[in-house]
């Protein structure tokens, strides 16, 4: 294992190892179209006092399925609950793998 250890190419470069890329990969790099519609579209929202189960959220999910060309879309407040989500729907049954790292599924 000492031997394993020397080796600064084989240990993650978490742990002190030379790292692979030269320059951090972003996990997300989130598209803004304009800020200051996206800053108003806030104000609204937080001036009403409903931030879930609102007109809003309905708005959203609205304009998400007609971005994804599709009929429906659900607003849900993590991928996990979407993954959960889609597995009870597909009425999955047994043991289903998913990946530990659901952030960004």
């Amino acid at each position: 294992m000492k031997k394993y250890l020397r080796n600064k190419d084989r240990i993650p470069a978490i742990f002190g190892g030379t790292s692979f890329f030269n320059k951090v990969i972003p996990i997300t790099e989130p598209t803004i179209s304009s800020i200051s519609a996206l800053k108003k579209k806030y104000e609204e929202v937080l001036r009403s006092r409903m931030i879930t189960n609102s007109k809003y959220v309905k708005e959203f999910e609205k304009n998400v399925a007609e971005y994804l060309g599709v009929k429906y879309a659900v607003a849900v407040s993590s991928c996990t609950s979407g993954l959960m989500l889609i597995i009870k729907s597909l009425e999955l049954k047994g043991e289903v793998i998913l990946p530990s790292f659901t952030f960004h599924a």
